[in-house]
């Protein structure tokens, strides 16, 4: 009898899994994978509030274009320009949709640290905060102490190779941060 009523929950289940996924509206393939995994730098935009695809969409190695907003499908009108700040590290557009004008108002914020990081986008260690610090494998509350003195005694860093200064990093634990990390506008060597 037991075995029944589990067998008869499955299936339930199950089904009912499948209506939902059956009922759902044409959902947009997913391009997030295949720009996660490319060989190029890339910039984000997250589109989240009134649209009905909400999400972070690759941006056009020239800057963004509406079409990263229009593929969100926007539950109102855009606005004639998108003024857009000039961010390295992505994007975030909140979309909400006003009654009055039926014009969408947009708010413009940077990515969050956990995005960031998830895209592998590598933080500016010269205006990160401790606690964004931490968000990083391998530094604690102690660690993350020692890098900002160490980043406020030397008047920001000039290169990630300064942070060897710091007690507790060496070569291979620069290695390590340095995936996470980056001295904005600093020119990478190969």
């Amino acid at each position: 009898m037991k075995k029944q009523r589990i067998a008869m929950l499955l299936i339930t289940i199950v089904a009912t899994t499948c209506l939902l996924i059956m009922s759902r509206p044409d959902s947009k393939p997913a391009v997030l994978a295949a720009h996660v995994f490319s060989e190029e730098p890339q910039n984000w935009l997250a589109v989240s509030g009134d649209v009905r695809y909400p999400g972070l969409y690759p941006l056009p190695a020239d800057g963004l274009t509406g079409s990263s907003v229009v593929e969100s499908e926007p539950d109102c009108l855009l606005p004639a320009s998108i003024p857009l700040l000039n961010s390295p590290f992505g994007l975030r557009l909140q979309i909400t949709c006003t009654s009055d004008t039926g014009i969408a108002e947009i708010t413009q914020l940077p990515l969050t640290t956990e995005e960031q990081l998830l895209l592998g986008i590598p933080l500016d260690i010269n205006s990160i905060s401790a606690a964004q610090l931490q968000q990083i494998q391998g530094i604690g509350p102690v660690m993350a102490t020692r890098i900002i003195k160490a980043r406020d005694d030397a008047g920001g860093f000039k290169n990630l190779s300064q942070l060897l200064e710091v007690k507790g990093i060496g070569s291979k634990r620069l290695q390590q941060f340095s995936e996470y990390l980056q001295v904005a506008g600093e020119e990478e060597s190969e």
